[in-house]
């Protein structure tokens, strides 16, 4: 279950990073993670009173995918005679950024209670 369509990514969460031939997969794959690290607590079907935050962290998730994909950071930028300087981004940093993503939103939710 995808847990955040591009209408809402663009008009709710007021996303501008990932084109929408892209946000699909990009959705998919954040849905993916919100499903492993909630268990598969949602995969029946979302809570009203967690649905704007799940589809929200759906959306940072899915921004976070598309930058990763993007395979570097701009780690400094001048304006004279214009210079960018870019940093490669691990997979370590990008795995510890979604697990604070999945905290931030989910954490107060119970969705990430590990117990039974």
């Amino acid at each position: 279950m995808i847990y955040a369509d591009y209408d809402y990514y663009k008009e709710e969460f007021c996303g501008k990073l990932i084109p929408q031939d892209n946000f699909l997969y990009f959705a998919a794959r954040a849905s993916e993670y919100i499903d492993w690290q909630t268990f598969g607590r949602l995969e029946n079907g979302v809570p009203d009173e967690y649905s704007d935050k799940v589809k929200n962290c759906c959306c940072i998730l899915a921004e976070t995918e598309y930058s990763f994909s993007q395979k570097a950071d701009i780690s400094s930028e001048k304006n004279g005679s214009y210079s960018v300087t870019y940093q490669a981004k691990s997979s370590v940093d990008h795995n510890a950024e979604k697990s604070r993503i999945i905290a931030l939103y989910l954490g107060n939710t119970g969705l990430l209670y590990k117990g039974v």
